[in-house]
């Protein structure tokens, strides 16, 4: 036994016999020569520890493994290159799950790379407290909430007090937050009150505000009043040059002849052509104005 003493039962034992070591040596399991695993001190001497593999273990439980698989595609253990990596593995299985290599929940070292995996469970949750995370097999993933979301991929379910925040400290990097979408048709930001989208954001970056569908023809298209503290457009060109002294100012006669046969100044839209577009451009209509004032003054 390498310095090892079987312990016999103490008195106060009733029934059944006791298998260990009466001294400080831990006891080591072989098969086929081969040494297995290790129960007894490690590397922390005040520690009791299991050593599967190892017979140095650093934690209560160490499972420390230099078996390779069989090369299975798909799973994980096979390299991008065809190396086979090799694998550590802890598994848990019921009557309900099965058996196989593949049943029930595994968490395992592959090479370099973590796993934890549940191919066959309904759904694989980590909970702590009222926090919870959920794992569907259907392939969603559910935030604080029990039920799948078929709707969804990912689905974050907050109280009404609480919602999602992204706080980026420094300048470090191009964003904050990112949403990407190949897809026309698909919205890259969506607001829903009910069942009604009431703010949208298109993947080529148009937004509606009021309004799912924003015309193709703005960046901006709201359904509704907007209120703000300032507007700035761009400059389509300015009108003082209706002061230049070379400049031809229509008379009052001709100017009284345009408004009998148009019934609108000049330069200005008609009715029907503001209706045919539905608006007009307010740089373009300021500028006019403008115009209009100055020629008056």
């Amino acid at each position: 036994m390498n310095g090892q003493s079987l312990q016999s039962p103490p008195t106060e034992f009733f029934g059944g016999e006791q298998f260990g070591s009466d001294n400080m040596f831990p006891l080591d399991f072989y098969t086929n020569n081969i040494f297995r695993m290790r129960i007894g001190l490690g590397k922390n001497s005040s520690q009791n520890t299991v050593g599967i593999g190892t017979t140095s273990p650093n934690y209560d439980l160490h499972i420390h493994s230099t078996y390779i698989p069989p090369a299975t595609p798909g799973m994980p253990g096979e390299g991008g290159n065809g190396n086979i990596w090799a694998r550590a593995c802890l598994q848990l299985t019921t009557t309900e799950t099965g058996d196989t290599e593949y049943d029930g929940l595994r968490i395992q070292v592959n090479g370099n790379r973590g796993w934890v995996q549940a191919n066959d469970l309904q759904s694989l949750s980590f909970t702590n407290d009222m926090a919870s995370f959920r794992m569907f097999g259907s392939g969603h993933i559910s935030f604080f909430s029990d039920s799948e979301n078929s709707g969804s991929r990912l689905y974050l379910k907050t109280d009404s007090d609480n919602g999602f925040i992204i706080k980026k400290q420094d300048g470090t990097g191009s964003f904050g937050m990112q949403v990407q979408t190949s897809n026309a048709v698909l919205n890259a930001y969506s607001v829903k009150q009910g069942t009604n989208e009431v703010f949208v954001v298109k993947n080529n970056g148009r937004v509606g505000v009021g309004t799912s569908t924003p015309d193709a023809n703005y960046m901006l298209d709201v359904a509704g009043k907007m209120r703000a503290c300032e507007v700035r457009v761009n400059n389509p060109g300015w009108c003082d040059y209706v002061f230049a002294p070379e400049y031809n100012l229509m008379s009052l006669g001709q100017l009284a002849a345009y408004i009998d046969e148009h019934h609108h100044l000049p330069e200005m839209p008609s009715t029907a052509e503001v209706e045919a577009i539905g608006g007009f451009d307010l740089a373009q209509m300021s500028t006019a104005l403008l115009k209009r004032s100055e020629e008056n003054t």
